[in-house]
């Protein structure tokens, strides 16, 4: 014996497919970050290199997959106690490189 599905069902399980086919859609084209004009990612960035974010300059000792080593120079910030020295930072972060 068939069940009868209501209007509000069968709309509601069009909607859902066509959900499940764009998010699979999504995982296999997968998105891609592009940093910003003039800006690069920290990851690429060769290690030794002066760098320049929104608040201080740092020197990048060394980068992997989850984190870039980075010892700050100088920063405009009122705690520059705790900001200054050896810190770790994502590899996704945009700097401008300075030399």
């Amino acid at each position: 014996m068939r069940r009868n599905l209501s209007e509000q069902t069968k709309q509601y399980n069009k909607k859902l497919r066509s959900n499940k086919k764009l998010a699979k859609k999504a995982l296999k084209n997968c998105f891609k970050i592009k940093p910003a004009t003039g800006l690069k990612f920290l990851k690429d960035v060769p290690a030794g290199l002066l760098v320049y974010t929104n608040n201080s300059k740092a020197i990048l000792i060394e980068c992997n997959e989850t984190s870039c080593v980075v010892i700050v120079t100088s920063c405009k910030n009122n705690e520059e106690a705790y900001y200054m020295g050896r810190h770790r930072w994502a590899p996704l972060t945009e700097v401008e490189v300075l030399g």
